[in-house]
């Protein structure tokens, strides 16, 4: 149900798959220019090495337990925390600062799915 975007000293970041079985998050990132990938490479190893990032224009609190990486241009990765864990559940284009009610939706769907095969499973990382 999860798969290892970067296991850091503090924090491991991971792709969470949704009910239908696809990594939108990680099918978003791979559709990336290299550049971009780079640049949320950068930001997976901070979350993962210091466990936060505390520049809100590259890591921002969007309520609800979700938060949203950001690149300058535009690109973001929805997350959302679980013990050690940080899940990216999808990825999206956008250059306004708060993400629609539709993107809401499907993160907190994504984030209800791992919990549940979380507490099904007992699978931790």
């Amino acid at each position: 149900m999860i798969e290892v975007a970067y296991d850091g000293r503090e924090r491991c970041v991971v792709w969470v798959r949704c009910s239908s079985g696809a990594y939108l998050g990680r099918d978003y990132f791979q559709g990336l220019l290299g550049s971009e990938r780079a640049r949320f490479q950068v930001l997976f190893e901070r979350l993962g090495d210091f466990g936060r990032i505390v520049d809100a224009g590259k890591y921002r609190n969007e309520n609800d337990g979700l938060w949203c990486l950001k690149t300058i241009s535009g690109h973001r990765l929805v997350t959302f925390q679980e013990g050690r864990l940080i899940g990216i559940t999808h990825g999206f284009f956008k250059r306004a600062d708060r993400f629609s009610p539709e993107d809401r939706r499907r993160a907190l769907l994504i984030r209800a799915d791992y919990l549940a095969y979380i507490n099904a499973s007992g699978e931790t990382r």
